[in-house]
């Protein structure tokens, strides 16, 4: 058997961390790429922002990455660089999301 990882998809309510800061979306549904970016945020694509179809866009970006070892040192930067490759669309989608202004769903 063979274990493959897959990015996670998360839905959360998001205050925002600036206070005259205008959210343009307060419920995202994120494709995480990181949980622990830079210690304090969350990194990942906003798929809100997409027109298609969602879960058809997940089974396509984890299908692509599906290669990339789990334990690879620098996975974060080679997945990134293989959907940035081939969905060169998802780079408008990029966001990082503060945890303390995250709330679950």
């Amino acid at each position: 058997m063979i274990l493959k990882e897959r990015l996670k998809r998360m839905k959360f309510y998001y205050t925002g961390s600036r206070p005259n800061y205008i959210l343009h979306d307060t419920v995202p549904d994120v494709l995480v790429l990181d949980k622990n970016y830079k210690s304090d945020s969350l990194l990942g694509w906003n798929l809100n922002y997409y027109n298609g179809d969602k879960k058809e866009l997940e089974q396509k970006v984890n299908k692509a990455i599906e290669d990339v070892k789990w334990y690879h040192k620098k996975r974060r930067l080679k997945r990134y660089k293989i959907i940035k490759e081939k969905f060169p669309f998802m780079s408008n989608f990029i966001r990082r999301y503060k945890k303390k202004s995250i709330e679950v769903l």
